[in-house]
């Protein structure tokens, strides 16, 4: 169990992608909020390079740097709450048709996405660079089949956990690097009311590094040999996987695989040992890393990890909870 079984598991992948997803902050979901705007038809071409030019001096607009000032013709002048009158008392006129002066709605922040992008831009021409890996990432097309395979395999051997406990809710620790499995448990709150599977693999893999709280029980699996000498010495690895050595501290680099969504309490945990990714099967109604609340995207935090939800979604959610 300390690798992936070869028992042949054979997983419909098309199948797990209709449910599987990212757990992403909400403003890359929502549409890209729009404002109201002044613009008017520059008369005189020959004038656009010193009407922008004043109009970056003079009309100035920082919360709008996004945008572009000029338009098929139409240049951006200001914003309806300010008075009309001051604001051309600014400019020099003279290459503008002013009978045009009318409101508009552009895009009020830069988009963060292609599909934001594609919305906005139509309105108004604005700044836009795309994230190559928010876009694999929201398209589901981060992972390769084989990859979704190895987090099928993983989710299962969560699931062989939550079946040994009467509140059927099973994690596993994997390392990402080696393919291997640090920590296995399985829910024990019929014991005492904080050993959530969570917070029982996080102590599991304290032991590993000297430290844990809890005795084990049967069922719960550590791997001491498959924490590296420098586990004790983990390098964080970025959205690439390209690995930066930083000091020592629990789930640092790990992957958590969970069958049932994480409550706010083994969401912070998972926070307070520096998970890299958490894998979910099913929800909770008390769940932290979607239902309740996307506690791994609030900006606050000192750390943030990705979340997966819907992995095994159907397999997870027969468990007894």
């Amino acid at each position: 169990m300390t690798e992936k079984s070869n028992a042949s598991n054979n997983y419909d992948i098309k199948t797990v992608l209709k449910s599987f997803k990212p757990v992403v902050e909400d403003c890359l979901l929502l549409d890209t909020p729009v404002i109201s705007v002044v613009v008017c038809k520059i008369k005189d071409k020959k004038q656009t390079s010193r009407l922008v030019q004043e109009c970056n001096g003079k009309l100035q607009i920082p919360t709008l740097q996004h945008l572009k000032r000029v338009h098929r013709g139409d240049i951006l002048l200001y914003l309806p709450s300010e008075k009309n009158e001051k604001c051309l008392s600014e400019l020099d006129t003279s290459g503008l048709d002013l009978t045009t002066l009318r409101v508009i709605k552009v895009a009020s922040t830069t988009p963060k996405t292609r599909k934001q992008f594609d919305s906005v831009n139509s309105l108004w021409p604005c700044a836009y660079h795309e994230d190559k890996y928010i876009e694999k990432l929201l398209s589901n097309t981060l992972f390769s089949s084989r990859e979704l395979e190895e987090h099928c395999e993983w989710m299962s051997e969560a699931i062989r956990a939550a079946r040994r406990s009467k509140i059927q809710v099973g994690a596993v620790v994997v390392d990402p690097s080696s393919k291997t499995v640090v920590a296995i448990a399985s829910d024990d709150r019929t014991a005492h009311p904080m050993k959530h599977s969570i917070m029982v693999v996080v102590d599991l893999v304290a032991r590993t590094q000297g430290g844990g709280l809890w005795k084990m029980r049967d069922g719960d699996f550590v791997f001491k040999e498959n924490v590296k000498k420098s586990s004790v010495t983990h390098s964080k690895r970025d959205q690439e996987g390209v690995e930066k050595p930083i000091g020592p501290y629990l789930c640092t680099g790990y992957d958590v695989y969970v069958t049932r969504e994480p409550c706010t309490m083994c969401a912070m945990a998972l926070v307070h040992s520096r998970v890299r990714r958490v894998f979910y099967g099913t929800n909770s109604e008390t769940g932290a890393l979607g239902t309740l609340v996307k506690l791994h995207t609030l900006k606050d935090l000192n750390h943030h990890y990705e979340v997966f939800k819907n992995l095994l979604a159907q397999e997870c959610g027969h468990l007894q909870t």
